[in-house]
């Protein structure tokens, strides 16, 4: 009886994986849809996992050759990600966040950079430290047309999630029933340049205040000129995408149809119709 408890016992660690165990000062923890996890990488799991080293030229930077963690065979491999895991959430410097789809991590095979040059990270950027995601654009200079890899690079990382898409930010995202076609382009924008920085109902960054129709009242002139300015600042610069009046006007009524569809009933709906009181018949 006891021989065949430890065989099954035995017969069920092995099916089930065993937990990473870390090696050296803690870095990095990938958490969120992951077997056994979280799982905490150290210095040493740094060095001795597979890693990667290319050239790359940084938003609004000049060229510089990034070496670190290889990311597509760690969470390929080393890493067993769960069903249902489709975006790979990097959390990093001052509350940003950068929402990655798996397939585009196997398919680009970023960096989680501990060197830039022949230096540690820090000494290039110090908020690069400890980790920089970090994309091969000239291995692959196609990638740089999508208008969302500028948001993707990401220093400071020390958190890592792998979560369901339509869990999490396609549940933040959901456009309320019966808003306008400019509403659903509105959470297209808010998705491309906006949740890197700022929550909405729980996903995205926290880097900035939450997302919600106060931020963007007041003239759409001066809203639009606000907005061009702030992503310029806050994605290095010249480079930045423009944000037109017409995609301004898509975000406006985005929130606004959120905030919207968030009220109580009582406080939309038209006030119902006072019946007039019965006839007042005359006295015989």
């Amino acid at each position: 009886m006891r021989t065949r408890l430890a065989l099954a016992v035995a017969l069920l660690a092995c099916s089930g994986g065993r937990p990473f165990v870390t090696r050296g000062e803690p870095v990095v923890t990938f958490e969120g849809k992951v077997e056994k996890g979280p799982a905490v990488l150290g210095t040493t799991d740094l060095e001795s996992l597979a890693r990667r080293a290319f050239e790359a030229v940084p938003p609004g930077g000049e060229r510089v050759r990034f070496e670190g963690l290889a990311l597509a065979p760690l969470l390929g491999d080393t890493l067993e990600v769960e069903r249902g895991a489709d975006t790979v959430v990097f959390r990093g410097e001052g509350g940003r966040a950068a929402a990655v789809p798996l397939v585009s991590v196997r398919q680009l095979k970023p960096v989680l950079a501990d060197q830039a040059g022949d230096a540690p990270i820090g000494a290039w950027r110090r908020e690069a430290a400890p980790l920089q995601l970090a994309w091969p654009n000239l291995d692959a200079p196609g990638i740089d047309s999508d208008p969302r890899l500028r948001w993707w690079w990401l220093g400071g990382v020390r958190r890592v999630e792998l979560v369901s898409w339509l869990a999490t930010y396609g549940k933040a995202l959901r456009v309320p029933p019966g808003a306008s076609d400019a509403a659903r382009l509105g959470a297209d924008v808010l998705a491309t340049s906006c949740l890197g920085c700022h929550r909405l109902h729980g996903a995205g960054g926290t880097r900035g205040p939450a997302l919600g129709a106060g931020l963007v009242k007041g003239d759409p002139s001066a809203v639009t000129a606000r907005l061009r300015l702030h992503l310029q600042r806050t994605s290095a610069g010249a480079g930045a995408p423009e944000l037109t009046p017409a995609a301004v006007g898509q975000v406006i009524a985005f929130l606004r149809a959120v905030e919207l569809a968030a009220r109580p009933d009582e406080d939309i709906k038209e006030p119902e119709s006072v019946e007039a009181p019965p006839p007042v018949l005359p006295r015989r």
